[in-house]
């Protein structure tokens, strides 16, 4: 999916301004370089459904928080950009914040933004469409976002500190497990994510999964999940 050449409907804030419509997205440039941290709204969007994402200035980075508002319930999807360029951030809200014509594009929108957001070029958005997520305890969570299957892969790496604890074994680890909806997925925060039920599902209906806290979120190729679930 390709944005427009100029906004549609996008507003920006920045501190305690008032939103103010964006005229273009060479605005959204200049913006994003005058300010440290700046929001934008779709809001052509329909009232039960909209788009936010905030760009936020951290030391020499950028970080993008891409959101979702759907009847009330907030879903955010964020992604520390690697080489926090100010221009690979504008691409990011252009892809993010295309017109759409239904809500259901709103899964094909996300993935692709995430995807440029976690450092991916265009040239491997087509055949990667799939991330991992590495956290504080050495866990890594292989998500396919064309499928919205997780992979969870405990200790695979060491804990960011000595005293951390061996992370625990899980119900289905090393196995694909169905995303219902991903509620947090953030560096520097737990991802949040709604399963589809472990338990009896006569009795659950999700089951939710909270990680320790985020380091690193990387656009791969899915093909790479399978060699390293063998090493295991």
């Amino acid at each position: 999916m390709t944005g427009p050449s100029e906004p549609v409907e996008v507003t920006y804030s920045a501190g305690d301004e008032a939103p103010r419509l964006l005229a273009s997205w060479r605005e959204a440039l200049d913006v994003i370089d005058a300010h440290p941290r700046v929001k934008f709204a779709a809001t052509g969007d329909d009232p039960d459904f909209h788009r936010l994402a905030w760009i936020a200035r951290e030391g020499t980075e950028n970080v993008v928080t891409l959101g979702v508002v759907r009847h009330g319930e907030q879903t955010v999807i964020a992604a520390n950009h690697g080489d926090g360029t100010v221009s690979s951030l504008v691409q990011v809200l252009k892809e993010f914040f295309v017109p759409l014509d239904r809500v259901g594009e709103l899964e094909s929108t996300l993935r692709l933004s995430l995807l440029m957001a976690s450092g991916a070029t265009r040239e491997q958005l087509p055949a990667s469409r799939a991330i991992e997520v590495y956290t504080a305890s050495g866990t890594i969570y292989q998500i396919d976002l064309a499928t919205m299957f997780l992979t969870r892969m405990p200790g695979l790496l060491p804990p960011q500190e000595a005293d951390f604890p061996e992370p625990s074994d899980l119900r289905r680890d090393y196995k694909p497990i169905k995303i219902l909806s991903i509620q947090q997925l953030e560096v520097g925060r737990p991802a949040i994510f709604r399963l589809e039920p472990l338990g009896d599902p006569k009795r659950v209906a999700f089951t939710t999964r909270t990680t320790t806290v985020i380091v690193m979120i990387t656009g791969v190729q899915p093909q790479a999940f399978s060699a390293r679930s063998s090493d295991k």
